[in-house]
């Protein structure tokens, strides 16, 4: 019997099953508690020669069944657990919205068009104006421009609402979106008809498109 039970152990020890076998697993590790008990109970004087049986069938105590019951319950609970903790990290991390790559930093909740071509479409089937911010990433003054843009809500409402909305950080094939030269950053307006808004202007004489954070709200369409 011990010999039996030295080989299992080793079986079980190099064993790799996966947790689909888990109930077959606790079935032999029963058994071996069984044969271990009654192998005791004998070397105890408990249980005499003539009573050794064929096929071991002892019931356990009832305090090593309760035992065995509250470890079977324990890693059943473990693995429901496990189970339930990676579906739901898998369905958190679907629902988790991606980042809005085409804003580029000047409102993820507003939005964007991807090409020229795509805002003049959808300003003339809308019947809203279409805005186009020209910028670069390595323009101070473009970046202190968008960060006053993306901080002030009213202007990201109104951008959000009221405008089909572009940033291009490269020029159009357009040349009515550079009436007075090509320079960053500029904010053109183009109404529904696809006619661009030249006459809508800041406060800067040599650079009419311009805008600086403090000139926002000189920034409007009528």
């Amino acid at each position: 019997m011990s010999n039996y039970l030295g080989k299992k152990t080793v079986e079980e020890k190099r064993s790799t099953r996966p947790l689909v076998s888990f109930q077959e697993d606790m079935r032999s590790y029963f058994r071996a508690r069984r044969a271990f008990s009654l192998q005791s109970m004998r070397t105890e004087g408990k249980l005499s020669s003539l009573d050794r049986p064929v096929f071991v069938s002892t019931q356990l105590p009832l305090s090593d069944f309760l035992e065995d019951t509250m470890l079977c319950s324990t890693l059943s609970l473990c693995l429901l657990l496990i189970t339930v903790s990676t579906n739901l990290a898998i369905a958190i991390k679907k629902e988790k919205r991606p980042p809005q790559t085409l804003s580029r930093g000047w409102g993820d909740d507003i939005t964007w068009v991807q090409t020229y071509e795509e805002g003049l479409f959808h300003a003339h089937k809308s019947n809203k104006p279409l805005m186009v911010i020209l910028h670069l990433e390595d323009c101070r003054y473009c970046q202190a421009l968008k960060k006053e843009f993306a901080k002030n809500e009213e202007i990201q409402e109104m951008a959000q609402n009221s405008f089909i909305m572009l940033n291009l950080m490269h020029e159009t094939t357009d040349k009515n979106l550079s009436p007075d030269g090509q320079y960053v950053p500029r904010i053109m307006f183009v109404d529904p008809s696809l006619t661009v808004r030249a006459d809508i202007t800041g406060r800067y004489a040599n650079r009419l498109y311009t805008y600086e954070p403090q000139d926002l709200p000189l920034c409007e369409y009528s």
